[in-house]
Formats: C-alpha cells, sequence, structure tokens
C-alpha cells in the first residue's frame, strides 16, 4: 500500500454534540488478537515496533502499538544534512466500553481549543491534539469500545488524517462483541512483542472482590 501524506479528504459531519450510549463493560480482547489488527508498513516505510499488552486499572484494556518510519527528504539548502526521520505510531485499544478509558469522548462537542480540536470524522467522535511543532496525536472512537490513535511526528500539519486510510475501521466495526462480563481470576497480564519475543511476558494478577463496573464477583 502506498501512503501519500496530505491526499485524504475527511467526511466531516457538522453536528454538535455526539452522545454514546452506555454499555455493560465486556472483556476485552487479548494482545494477541488485537495486534493481528494493526496495518502493516506502507510502501516505503519500516515498520520498526510492534508490540501488544493489556493492563488493569478498575477494569481490563488492551493496546497493540506498531510504529513505522521512512527517510526524510533532505533539502540541500538545510543546514542539517541529516534530518530525523518521519515517524508515525498507529495503536487500537480495546476499552471494553469502560467508562474511565473512554474519558476523551465523554460530553462530546465540536469545537476548537488551545493545542486541540474536537471534530467527528466519517461519523466518528475524535479529538486531535497539537503536542509540538510537527508532532500531531489524532484519536477517534469506535463504537464507544476501541480507540484509534495516529501519531506522527515531523510530517506536516494534518499528517495524521493522511495515516486514517491504513486502519481497516470496517473490521474494527463488525467485530462481535464478547459475551464475557466477569472479569477472571486471576487475570492474565500479557506483553507481546513481536520484533523482540524475547521480552514477551506473561504474568498473573490475583484480585478479589467487586471491580468498578462489575458487582458479579
Amino acid at each position: 500500500m502506498r501512503l501519500k501524506i496530505g491526499s485524504v479528504i475527511l467526511l466531516v459531519v457538522p453536528i454538535l454534540l455526539l452522545a454514546q450510549g452506555a454499555h455493560k463493560p465486556i472483556v476485552p480482547m487479548n494482545p494477541d488478537e488485537l495486534i493481528k489488527l494493526l496495518p502493516g508498513a506502507p510502501d516505503g516505510w519500516t515498520m520498526t515496533q510492534s508490540v501488544a499488552n493489556n493492563y488493569f486499572i478498575g477494569w481490563l484494556c488492551c493496546q497493540a502499538t506498531r510504529e513505522f518510519q521512512h527517510p526524510a527528504p533532505v533539502d540541500p539548502m538545510a543546514r542539517d544534512k541529516t534530518p530525523p526521520p518521519l515517524i508515525t505510531r498507529v495503536r487500537i485499544m480495546d476499552t471494553g466500553y469502560f467508562p474511565t478509558f473512554n474519558g476523551d469522548f465523554e460530553n462530546f462537542r465540536v469545537g476548537k481549543y488551545p493545542g486541540a480540536e474536537t471534530l467527528v470524522i466519517n461519523g466518528m467522535p475524535a479529538r486531535k491534539f497539537f503536542v509540538g511543532p510537527n508532532h500531531e496525536r489524532l484519536r477517534l472512537s469506535v463504537r464507544g469500545r476501541f480507540i484509534v490513535e495516529l501519531e506522527t511526528d515531523h510530517q506536516p500539519a494534518n499528517s495524521t488524517q493522511s495515516w486514517l486510510q491504513v486502519v481497516d475501521f470496517k473490521s474494527l466495526g463488525g467485530l462481535p462483541d464478547s459475551s464475557q462480563s466477569n472479569l477472571p481470576k486471576p487475570i492474565h497480564i500479557i506483553r507481546i512483542d513481536e520484533m523482540n519475543p524475547k521480552n514477551n511476558v506473561t504474568s498473573d494478577l490475583f484480585w478479589s472482590g467487586p471491580v468498578s463496573g462489575n458487582t458479579d464477583h
């Protein structure tokens, strides 16, 4: 797949408020499943990281991240003949519908704020952050369950939108929800590093009593 930075036209829906219905938390996907939903490297780009892990903060959450790099074009007139590479990180988070993990989209309203912007892209609520010069972060909520995050370094303005084309939103939107709404005992905490398997780690988290969003234990 060839990626053209700045070539994507987005459909921005002009609505002022997007409310997502409450959903009982479910157990999210495992890291080895979620990482398969990440895109591969576009033509001309090199994958430099591919990791996934889950963690427990009131509920179980899972995230997977891949980082891609591309040599920066060299400006013959520039003093720096070795500019930093273009970097993009693509992250997918399965929140299991747990409200705390979806805090960025609570009371969502379209608008512009200092260092940030909220908008709707192809029907999905999105928050864009201007982290620093040539550093952007775009987060989109998919069904109130998944969060897709695109982060770019050393790339033109609005480059995060151009990377939307590498994410398979159709597959994310069509994934069935798990019927499992009770956390397992123990919880298996897993970290996967596809490029450095020696860093793979699995441990068990033992817990007792009720947790937020789940009073069945």
